[in-house]
């Protein structure tokens, strides 16, 4: 995390240059697909999803 602290997932807030990064990727996916393919909103969650969609599905 070059120089940041590790927090737990539950206490990190979504940093304003992460953010940014996330932007500039999906601007770049979006390039690659067409309008009704493309990211148009995206929500940086507090919680890590991967686990919440693994207890749901059992994988």
């Amino acid at each position: 995390m070059h120089g940041r602290r590790r927090q737990p997932l539950v206490h990190r807030r979504p940093e304003p240059d992460l953010i940014h990064d996330d932007e500039l990727r999906a601007d770049e996916a979006n390039g690659l697909v067409s309008r009704a393919e493309s990211i148009r909103t995206f929500t940086v969650l507090p919680v890590d999803f991967v686990a919440e969609v693994e207890a749901l599905y059992g994988k």
